[in-house]
């Protein structure tokens, strides 16, 4: 018999200020836990009175865990569809990790043909969402513009709940980036990644449904929920988010976007660097002791700083202080992901000319010694696939 997790949709409750959304969710064995979001309540007219959001957010740990999911509630047909391809390529991409499990729903709800036309976009406030909001500010989309009328910013992911300062410093810089354009910042809390069925699952895997979980709640007024994408030009997928997978967790209703999975973070770079609201609020740190800045000194800050100077901008504002040679040829690189991405920043330092300027020295070296250490740890695996050989 398969283990099933209910989902309990339990509606709004009004607070001062806000709007907490919420269901609890009945896990195998009889636990459960509640899930719930809480919205600024001038946006309470935009939220789903569906089940959507929290059957999304509940689907990585189903799979996880290998139970069906029973919804004592409305959900979309057309996302009960596209999850069960959703699940089947990402049991496809790791059968071992995530199973496919079956998908319940009280009442199933048919499109109501929105014509709103409107996107709202994950907004962190680094790279990749900025230049989201840049392009299709600028209708640099083409026929793939969309019309981004507020910004979602989500406390409880990359910022703990407990650290609320640190979440209120960064709104204030995310909100002057989107205020420049004419675009409301919504901030949300959720505690999606404190649930303890949650803490199972590999956030690099699960992000994309947490963040479409979030955007979903606002289909009353979005028709589109866009997803900066990251540098995918030399990453693998599957990665949580990525431009496959993505818009497998849309309905007929609410349409996800993964959004501009053409274009290295050098190029991105190199359309925001004359944005300055961007310039001087930019936040892409997630490992210095204050989350609402970046701390200069680590592995994405240095990456960040080595994009603009590779585009020969200068140190944006966003940034105390520029970073040296030295600090280059000890970049901790703890992936070939990561690898590839400074990789990207050589190539194309090497195509402006710039091949003799000491950092780009640096860098070859550093990215040098990373490629020695691949070779040699392949070398040490194959030596114990042989020995376990020779052994049998």
């Amino acid at each position: 018999m398969t283990d099933t997790i209910h989902v309990w949709p339990e509606g709004k409750a009004g607070e001062i200020n806000s709007v907490i959304c919420s269901a609890t969710l009945e896990l195998p064995g009889g636990v459960r836990e509640k899930l719930w979001y809480k919205v600024p309540s001038e946006w309470q007219h935009a939220l789903t009175e569906k089940a959507d959001p929290f059957l999304i957010g509940t689907l990585f740990s189903a799979m996880a865990i290998k139970a069906d999911v029973r919804v004592h509630g409305d959900v979309s047909a057309s996302l009960l569809e596209n999850l069960e391809e959703y699940q089947a390529v990402w049991h496809s991409w790791n059968p071992d990790r995530y199973q496919k499990v079956s998908l319940f729903a009280e009442h199933e709800i048919e499109a109501k043909q929105t014509t709103s036309g409107n996107a709202i976009l994950s907004f962190s406030g680094g790279v990749d969402s900025c230049f989201s909001v840049y392009r299709h500010v600028h209708q640099l989309a083409g026929r793939k513009n969309r019309n981004i009328q507020a910004g979602v910013m989500v406390h409880g992911f990359d910022i703990p709940l407990a650290q609320a300062e640190a979440f209120s410093r960064a709104t204030v810089k995310s909100g002057k980036i989107l205020n420049d354009v004419g675009i409301p910042l919504i901030p949300v809390s959720t505690n999606w990644r404190e649930l303890r069925h949650n803490r199972r699952v590999n956030w690099v895997d699960s992000n994309a449904t947490a963040v479409v979980a979030v955007t979903s709640l606002f289909q009353n007024d979005f028709c589109y929920g866009l997803i900066a994408s990251g540098d995918i030009s030399y990453k693998k997928i599957p990665l949580g988010s990525n431009p496959l997978s993505d818009p497998m967790l849309s309905s007929a209703d609410f349409k996800v976007i993964c959004d501009g999975a053409a274009f290295t973070r050098v190029e991105k770079v190199s359309h925001i660097a004359n944005w300055e609201a961007a310039n001087q609020n930019l936040r892409v740190c997630w490992e210095g002791p204050d989350l609402s800045k970046n701390c200069g000194v680590c592995e994405k800050c240095i990456r960040t700083i080595l994009n603009y100077r590779v585009t020969g901008n200068k140190l944006p504002g966003c940034f105390d202080k520029d970073i040296s040679d030295k600090q280059i040829l000890s970049i901790p690189i703890p992936s070939i992901y990561i690898a590839a991405n400074y990789q990207a920043i050589l190539d194309y330092g090497f195509t402006k000319g710039m091949k003799n300027e000491s950092w780009m020295r640096a860098l070859e070296k550093r990215l040098n010694r990373v490629k020695v250490d691949t070779y040699k740890e392949r070398l040490s695996g194959l030596g114990r696939r042989m020995t376990r050989l020779i052994k049998s």
